[in-house]
């Protein structure tokens, strides 16, 4: 999760310093953005009748 926040921040500056285009920053966001959100969702325990 840390590696990917790290990614986002890297992005932003890139961005900032016009290394990147608004779209593709908001491409390369979204699909950041994306990622972090599954890794921080925590999963649900299914419990099987025994």
């Amino acid at each position: 999760m840390e590696r990917l926040e790290h990614a986002l921040e890297r992005l932003r500056k890139q961005h900032l310093w016009g290394d990147l285009s608004d779209k593709e920053y908001r491409r390369e966001r979204e699909g950041l953005e994306r990622r972090l959100k599954l890794v921080a969702t925590p999963v649900q325990s299914t419990s099987c009748p025994t």
